[in-house]
């Protein structure tokens, strides 16, 4: 796997909160899809985007030497960092990866206006790459959201044990 930096990545002053992707997700997860497959798929999609943009900001802000975890320079602490930073990372292209999958379900639902036309294609393109899950989407999404929040905890944790060492708690 290769490393990709997000350090020089441009980020607009109001960067968008990693937790609000995440609830993005949440709440799309949380619609009904029967007779929706396609809206819901693209809500997918497009909240997945919506968070992969929020921890691809995040992880560039991060990966920034005056970053938050800068000052937790000391052997454990930056390993944690380094560590943190790569399950970010792994996090970044499960999302991406997962929203392509949710940008295919909604295409398979496209009607281009000739129905016999566009079932044929879409029978074949299923053949070749697959019927959409929506269940496995929404099992895939549900444990996305998991990984952002327990990395978000991490963060925090991360962030205290750096406080408490600086101010000497927990000698």
């Amino acid at each position: 796997m290769r490393h990709i930096s997000f350090a020089n990545m441009p980020r607009p002053l109001n960067q968008v909160p990693l937790s609000s992707g995440a609830e993005s997700v949440s709440e799309t997860l949380a619609q009904r899809i029967p007779g929706r497959e396609r809206a819901w798929a693209r809500d997918l999609a497009h909240s997945l985007g919506h968070a992969e943009s929020a921890l691809a900001q995040h992880v560039a802000a991060l990966e920034e030497p005056e970053g938050e975890f800068a000052k937790l320079d000391s052997g454990s602490s930056a390993k944690q960092v380094a560590d943190l930073c790569r399950s970010e990372r792994e996090i970044l292209e499960a999302c991406a990866k997962l929203r392509l999958e949710a940008e295919f379900a909604a295409s398979a639902f496209t009607d281009n206006g000739d129905h016999a036309q566009t079932t044929r294609k879409s029978v074949r393109r299923w053949k070749r790459e697959g019927i959409p899950n929506f269940g496995m989407l929404r099992e895939r999404g549900e444990k996305l959201v998991e990984r952002l929040h327990g990395s978000s905890a991490a963060e925090i944790r991360l962030i205290m044990d750096g406080v408490n060492t600086d101010i000497g708690c927990g000698d």
